[in-house]
């Protein structure tokens, strides 16, 4: 039984604030119509269809993978499938339970409240967030005289939805409460490409074939990442009055410092470095190497570079492959033999023997 901790899901007053209003509909697009991760929306729709048959509200569901993926527009698109509203909440934003409070009320019977970066919750508002989803309520102390006297706010059932980066760094109480767990993978070129040209038509820029696949090329598997460089395109495409052709966006993939195959400097450095080295480097060995952050090189550079076959993983550590000479154009340094020693000098002659 989860009791109430004093000073954990209470706040500074006893009130509750305002009373619930609702939350506008999702917008954004339909599950149907996402590009990419087909297992991760299958399961999804499927899991939305079977709570529907069920007559009941789907369980809590988390969104986990690397950053730009796509998180918040699935979350959206669940929402609108359920036909409700759409809460959204930064999980570092809510440092205190008076954050829920503030929060889970304004929550309607069956509208989605979507926590991002899950993992960045303090433990003892994620105690009061799964008080909330176990027993559909919050205890909150109120001050009566001297001492307090709890009161219980009763709460409408919600659809929960989580997305992180670190599911690791998730209360594994409140992990246990996601029934659907879905890991989001980097996106494949082909539907990178498919997504520059729609995003250029909804911007009202051509984007052709040979310029979609430069772009996707060079967003190491992310839409966020696509459509910034997309953005950096169609500037260039509008000052020289043409489609985002393949030139055009190799010259903005360049401009910051993104090659054709797609990488970028940091990536090259890493390559490098490794390549150098001609042996596995440790992850903590080659942040100090290049003078980044273990987990900087970790969640955002290694993923792109392990999955593209530029490096490796061993138990010894990281690794360049021979896909990473060809696109750094190695060339290892040729040990030189010290040329040979003059023969000796006969006696009286100063003349070579």
């Amino acid at each position: 039984m989860l009791l109430w901790h004093p000073g954990r899901c209470g706040g500074p007053s006893g009130e509750s604030g305002p009373a619930p209003a609702g939350a506008p509909p999702a917008g954004g697009m339909a599950l149907g119509d996402f590009l990419g991760q087909p297992r991760v929306i299958a399961n999804i729709l499927e899991a939305l269809e079977v709570a529907k048959l069920d007559g009941e509200l789907p369980a809590p569901i988390l969104l986990a993978g690397p950053p730009g993926l796509g998180k918040t527009t699935i979350a959206k698109g669940i929402a609108r499938e359920l036909g409700t509203g759409f809460h959204q909440a930064q999980g570092p934003s809510l440092k205190d339970a008076g954050g829920l409070i503030g929060l889970l009320p304004e929550i309607r019977k069956g509208e989605v409240l979507f926590i991002d970066e899950l993992h960045a919750l303090p433990r003892d508002v994620a105690e009061c967030l799964y008080q909330a989803l176990d027993e559909g309520a919050l205890s909150v102390p109120v001050a009566a005289g001297a001492g307090t006297s709890i009161v219980k706010i009763r709460l409408e059932p919600f659809v929960l939805i989580g997305a992180t980066t670190e599911e690791a760094r998730i209360p594994r109480p409140l992990l246990s409460r996601f029934a659907l767990r879905e890991r989001l993978d980097l996106y494949a070129e082909e539907d990178l490409a498919k997504m520059a040209i729609a995003a250029g038509r909804s911007r009202g820029v051509e984007v052709t074939e040979a310029g979609a696949r430069a772009l996707a090329r060079g967003s190491r598997g992310t839409p966020r990442l696509l459509l910034a460089h997309l953005r950096r395109a169609r500037g260039l495409a509008r000052l020289s009055g043409t489609a985002v052709t393949g030139e055009i966006a190799l010259r903005a993939l360049e401009r910051q410092g993104i090659d054709a195959a797609g990488l970028g400097a940091t990536d090259r450095r890493i390559l490098a470095v490794l390549l150098a080295r001609k042996r596995p480097i440790g992850l903590r060995s080659l942040a100090d190497l290049l003078g980044e952050s273990a987990e900087n090189i970790a969640d955002v550079y290694e993923p792109f570079l392990l999955r593209e076959g530029y490096i490796l993983r061993t138990f010894r550590g990281r690794a360049a492959t021979d896909k990473a000479r060809e696109a750094l154009e190695w060339k290892p340094a040729l040990r030189r033999r010290p040329p040979p020693a003059p023969p000796p000098a006969l006696p009286g002659s100063g003349m070579p023997a």
